[in-house]
């Protein structure tokens, strides 16, 4: 192999006559020809706090989210993540869900983010009923539109969790 192309690839340029880096860095990477640093690999990935220990999961995974109410078991939580998927129900659902949307908005959000948040809880009617109707529309973080909306997603999920987890 040729020593510009596979140190193109390994720093992340592209090489001449290759479309994009991934196509001959991945046969590359399989090979051990090319190795990644560790670091890279870690800062793709979001530690989630849980009841029982971490779900690691990249941002795209926890957009994957689902949170789903019904009468019956309350609050569930379906997190996709590296080793499959993990499954919360009432109280520790909310919990993590909280955890979440905090690890995939590692932004945060502004004072008036916030306020924005809290007035669209109230609106709904409190953090249940907020959190209630965003199960209904879907419940999947993919689809939160604006960072308002996000914050008040958190707020209402981590407020709810503590307190019923604390009962």
């Amino acid at each position: 192999m040729d020593v510009g192309v596979e140190a193109a690839t390994a720093c992340g340029r592209l090489a001449p006559g290759v479309g994009r880096v991934g196509e001959l860095a991945e046969p590359l990477l399989m090979l051990g020809i090319v190795s990644v640093p560790v670091w890279t690999q870690r800062a793709r990935r979001r530690r989630v706090p849980t009841p029982d220990g971490w779900v690691y999961a990249s941002r795209s995974a926890l957009l994957h989210a689902v949170l789903r109410h019904d009468n019956v078991h309350g609050f569930t939580l379906h997190v996709p993540h590296v080793d499959g998927e993990a499954e919360f129900q009432g109280a520790e659902a909310l919990l993590v869900f909280g955890n979440v949307v905090r690890a995939a908005n590692r932004s945060g959000a502004t004072q008036r983010q916030v306020q924005r948040g809290i007035a669209m809880v109230a609106q709904a009617g409190g953090p249940s009923a907020y959190l209630q109707r965003f199960a209904e529309r879907g419940g999947r973080l993919q689809h939160v539109k604006t960072f308002d909306e996000l914050a008040a997603l958190e707020m209402s999920a981590r407020g709810l969790g503590r307190s019923r987890v604390a009962r």
